[in-house]
């Protein structure tokens, strides 16, 4: 009687169930922890949902399985993609601006710090806008530092305003 040793599970992937003997490096999905191989693996890097101020923990894994990415990460990368579309969208007003067709202004402030782009301070204060759906940040006061570091300089960007919902098709240019 010849007994059949079957190969350690390890050593299958269990997405598509091929032995993959060869694998230099075996892949595990961060929540449910299967053995993958790189062609089932879905990568996320730390940078993928930078924008939101906390990042849940089932999204800060760096590998994910099919099932997983299709039930938690797809729907979270869609979600994050639309509030950062809508974002490009936000109007932002400095301070001392006037003239605004406003229908609601939140109470609550959002504030950016240490951002080493203008531009990019503008877009993270308007993500924190479109997360809450309004479409503009009003009141918006900019300050800047600027740090020298072993002879080079730098300059960090903060700002805060607060986010507000406005009238955009009674909103017109100024002629000056």
């Amino acid at each position: 009687m010849t007994k059949i040793v079957s190969q350690p599970s390890e050593d299958i992937c269990s997405s598509c169930n091929q032995s993959k003997p060869l694998l230099k490096r075996k892949y595990s999905c961060g929540l449910c922890n299967s053995v993958l191989c790189k062609e089932c693996a879905f990568f996320s890097d730390e940078n993928t949902f930078s924008f939101l101020r906390v990042v849940p923990d089932e999204l800060k894994k760096d590998c994910y399985c099919a099932h997983c990415h299709e039930k938690i990460l797809a729907p979270a990368l869609a979600s994050y993609a639309d509030i950062k579309r809508r974002a490009q969208e936000v109007y932002i007003f400095e301070k001392g601006k006037k003239n605004i067709p406003l229908i609601k202004k939140s109470r609550i402030k959002v504030t950016v710090s240490d951002c080493e782009d203008k531009k990019e301070m503008f877009l993270r204060m308007a993500f924190f806008a479109a997360e809450q759906t309004y479409n503009a940040v009003m009141n918006v006061e900019v300050v800047y530092k600027k740090v020298r570091i072993n002879g080079y300089q730098k300059t960090f960007w903060s700002a805060s305003g607060y986010p507000a919902l406005i009238r955009s098709a009674h909103l017109r240019d100024d002629i000056s």
